[in-house]
């Protein structure tokens, strides 16, 4: 998980991280109160890490990488209830060879850590279920109370602990260890709802059937490891109705037909994004290992998983390997950019990544010169771009990048400020900046 993690570019999500982990936690809680507020429990954790270990990118991303090793091993340690050893060591071994877990351990947002939560809480399920104590039972309930703070819909997994309760008699015991998590739930819940038209009808259309295969593709990283992948949960789904374990196995079976319920929920509210349901990619494992149950075919599964995702892990560690190469972008800038120049960003995540990779060059910034955090500016990147606004600098950088939306800057600086010409152009994948001069 460490290997050069600090390679690749912080890509807009993570520059979003970068940027209120740097401001504090005053900071972080008055923008909440207009964008992100899901966001502001990791906010705030990574505000406190990086106070202590420096905001380079390797110190926002390594408590990712700290996580998924965790989620290994306590998936190893489910695994071991159910199958043999070397099953168990291979299960963790083919966890931790999903691109997703590559990727997602050098990602400095929630992802890894949700990952995390759900395996850990599943692993304190079935510890407290074993044993006649309360303590096991109270480490659960914390554990899970933190699923939602990072992702709502982790709390999915409460389906599927609740399956797994109901097998093994401790379905009392469960429910009331679950109710700080549908508490807290609620909380976020009433707290980001005003929020829920911006950061979810605006960049997630309703989804059409054919988009279930593209969601598993997606969460399985490609189309050929979600078939595979796939393939083994129906065999694992088929094998255990055959062998009649299918209350044994129900928790198991509620995690692999997850992307369905959820496509259901996307019809009335759309939260049809494979990143909300990372919290399953290490079950998958687990399903994979009961469904082949000999250890030489996993372990042959295993060998051919690390082949199919060797390309994808590499490209992962490429400068660009997060979508968005911003350090290069802003290095040019730096390079290149003369006193008295100016800077324009056509969205507020462009600019939080400007203020990560030039927080120690003074380009102005003339579509928010006071630096304003009020949703209405960042929601478009800036103040109105007008020929005042523009007016008194005589070159203008344009850091412009595709969105979900796939729509161009409404405006140009050379069509705010017809005295502004176009002199270059740079477009480095989805990032194209571009040099106005006079």
């Amino acid at each position: 998980m460490l290997w050069r993690i600090g390679t690749p570019s912080l890509w807009r999500d993570e520059a979003a991280t970068a940027d209120n982990a740097q401001t504090g936690w005053r900071t972080i809680l008055e923008v909440s109160n207009d964008i992100d507020a899901v966001h502001a429990p990791y906010y705030l954790l990574e505000s406190v890490w990086t106070s202590v270990a420096g905001c380079s990118e390797v110190s926002l991303r390594l408590p990712s990488a700290v996580a998924i090793a965790v989620a290994a091993v306590a998936l190893m340690a489910i695994a071991r209830t159910y199958t043999t050893q070397s099953n168990a060591v291979l299960c963790a071994f083919i966890f931790a060879l999903m691109p997703a877990a590559t990727r997602y351990g050098q990602e400095a947002r929630e992802g890894a850590l949700v990952i995390m939560l759900a395996v850990v809480s599943t692993l304190t399920l079935h510890i407290a279920a074993q044993r006649n104590s309360r303590w096991p039972w109270i480490v659960y309930a914390i554990v899970v109370a933190c699923i939602p703070l990072f992702n709502l819909l982790g709390l999915y997994l409460l389906v599927a602990h609740l399956l797994y309760g109901l097998y093994v008699k401790r379905g009392k015991s469960l429910a009331l260890a679950a109710v700080p998590a549908v508490l807290v739930a609620g909380a976020v819940a009433a707290i980001s709802y005003a929020q829920r038209s911006t950061m979810l009808d605006v960049y997630l259309p309703r989804p059409t059937p054919r988009e279930l295969i593209a969601y598993t593709d997606a969460l399985l990283t490609n189309r050929t490891i979600a078939l595979i992948f796939v393939g083994a949960s129906a065999w694992f789904i088929l094998a255990t109705l055959r062998r009649r374990q299918i209350t044994e196995y129900s928790w198991i079976l509620a995690i692999a037909i997850f992307p369905a319920p959820l496509w259901l929920i996307s019809q009335v509210q759309n939260v049809f994004l494979f990143r909300y349901g990372l919290f399953a990619v290490p079950f998958f494992a687990l399903i994979v290992v009961l469904a082949f149950r000999k250890w030489y075919i996993n372990a042959v599964f295993a060998v051919l998983l690390a082949v199919l995702s060797a390309p994808i892990v590499l490209d992962y560690r490429n400068a660009d390997g997060h979508g968005e190469d911003f350090r290069a972008v802003f290095e040019r800038i730096e390079a290149e950019a003369r006193p008295g120049d100016a800077i324009v960003l056509d969205h507020w995540l462009g600019r939080s990544a400007m203020h990560y990779y030039l927080s120690d060059r003074d380009v102005a910034d003339p579509l928010n010169p006071h630096g304003d955090n009020s949703f209405t500016t960042l929601e478009r990147g800036g103040l109105e771009c007008t020929q005042e606004a523009l007016a008194p600098y005589q070159r203008v950088w344009l850091v412009w990048f595709e969105r979900a939306s796939k729509k161009e800057p409404t405006d140009w600086p050379d069509d705010c400020d017809e005295g502004l010409r176009e002199v270059s152009v740079d477009a480095r994948g989805v990032l194209t900046t571009k040099l106005f001069a006079r």
